[in-house]
């Protein structure tokens, strides 16, 4: 299973981000491995609209199968759903 995670930095260490759409970085973490890919999230975090339909649309190319995150809106939850 692969569980992406919203985090404020690149290590499994660090806290996550309170935001979606404008977290720094996603680390996508495979839980048979515990081996992780750091995603950064740079270009989406600076749009002034619709950053979390950016990421969201970046994290599909990722296989997740669980999102970990404090908040995402309606377009993001569709995005994520129907994949």
């Amino acid at each position: 299973m692969k569980i992406a995670v919203a985090s404020i930095g690149k290590e499994l260490s660090f806290h996550l981000d309170l935001r979606f759409g404008r977290a720094e970085y996603f680390l996508v973490v495979d839980t048979l491995t515990l081996e992780y890919d750091v995603i950064e999230n740079m270009e989406n975090a600076g749009l002034p609209h619709e950053a979390g339909v950016g990421a969201a649309k970046n994290l599909l190319g990722y296989g997740i199968d669980v999102l970990i995150s404090f908040n995402c809106g309606p377009r993001v939850f569709e995005i994520l759903t129907a994949a």
